[in-house]
């Protein structure tokens, strides 16, 4: 019996001693759900790549060791600013100045205008300080010259100013806005064939006090009328007539009346607060009317010429229309007739430069 007991302990100690039942017997041995632990770190797993992307949007450029352009950026930025920004303020900073100077120094249209505005009080000095016979002279002859388009009253102004200034650059002279004393030589010379050629003389009319210039070569005839005077060739194929309203009638009115008048076909016209431009047609010859007014009374001036007549009188009517001067002071004639003799002397003393000091005929009042 001992010896079945032995047996039987024995073979039971080699049972409970395999693996098999160590592996059955002690749960602490069953690793078997420790490993998908390990692994598990799947959710982990997912998050990493958002870790690792991270960096690439932020650390990179700090790692990156930083361009010259990045380096001036950085400075730019401690000033206040990026590059960017200081390059658009530079931007902005030549845009405004734009118009005050043009590339290389020039001046711009802004700039330009403003240099002429302030040199204008200068050239309204020097002018003024001429004698008015010289002033008046100037203001003739550029009317004769086809570039002065104002009134020959002696006084300065930016009309006079921009005439000058057109014929200096068309004759390639220096741009000053005031003429020299040869320039104004060279002038005269030039419109003097043209004065003379027309008998160009500057009279007062006796009816209404109006100073006014006649080509006596054409208009050789002078009739007085009831409110003004007439100058006018033999046949009437020109006429040149004075009028003068002093009823007390406004300066539009007379604009609007004169528009209407009988046979006369308006193609231009023009009403400024003291004066009246009307161009046209009156039955066969052409027309023009100026009117200005002073005190409640209107005076004005009429041109008539015949269509056949109109290659030489043409360019007689800007000078008509400069020299009339419907209210010229007492000494305005005699500067008028003054200027054209000082005009005709230097034309003299230039053609006698050329001549070895030979008198032109034809040229004297």
């Amino acid at each position: 019996m001992r010896i079945l007991a032995g047996i039987s302990v024995a073979i039971w100690a080699v049972a409970l001693g395999s693996p098999a039942a160590l592996a059955q017997g002690d749960v602490r041995e069953n690793f078997g759900p420790v490993s998908p632990a390990r692994a598990k770190p799947e959710p982990k797993a997912r998050t990493e790549p958002k870790a690792k992307i991270e960096p690439k949007t932020t650390q990179p450029r700090q790692a990156t060791p930083p361009t010259t352009e990045a380096a001036a950026d950085g400075k730019a930025g401690r000033k206040g600013g990026s590059k960017k920004d200081a390059r658009n303020a530079k931007a902005k900073s030549k845009v405004a100045s734009a118009g005050k100077s043009g590339p290389a120094g020039k001046a711009g249209p802004a700039g330009a205008a403003a240099a002429a505005a302030a040199k204008l009080p200068d050239l309204r000095e020097a002018y003024t300080a001429l004698p008015l016979a010289d002033r008046l002279a100037i203001q003739f002859n550029l009317s004769w010259s086809g570039d002065y388009r104002g009134t020959a009253d002696g006084e300065f102004s930016d009309k006079l100013a921009e005439a000058i200034k057109d014929y200096q650059k068309r004759n390639k002279f220096k741009v000053t806005g005031l003429l020299t004393p040869d320039e104004r030589a060279t002038l005269a010379t030039a419109v003097a064939p043209r004065q003379n050629a027309a008998g160009w003389r500057m009279v007062e009319d006796p009816v209404t006090g109006a100073r006014l210039g006649i080509p006596t070569r054409f208009a050789t005839k002078l009739t007085p009328l009831p409110s003004g005077t007439r100058w006018s060739s033999e046949q009437g194929q020109l006429q040149i007539e004075t009028f003068r309203i002093d009823t007390g009638a406004t300066l539009e009115a007379v604009f609007e009346q004169q528009k209407k008048l009988p046979r006369r076909r308006v193609t231009l016209n023009s009403l400024q607060p003291d004066a009246f431009v009307i161009g046209g047609m009156q039955g066969l010859k052409k027309m023009r009317v100026i009117g200005s007014a002073r005190n409640g009374e209107v005076r004005g001036l009429t041109i008539l010429y015949d269509q056949a007549m109109e290659g030489s009188i043409d360019p007689l009517v800007g000078p008509i229309a400069v020299a009339y001067l419907p209210f010229a002071p007492g000494f305005a004639l005699a500067a008028a007739n003054e200027a054209l003799r000082k005009s005709r002397d230097l034309v003299q003393q230039e053609l006698g430069k050329l001549t070895g000091g030979l008198k032109i005929p034809g040229l004297g009042m």
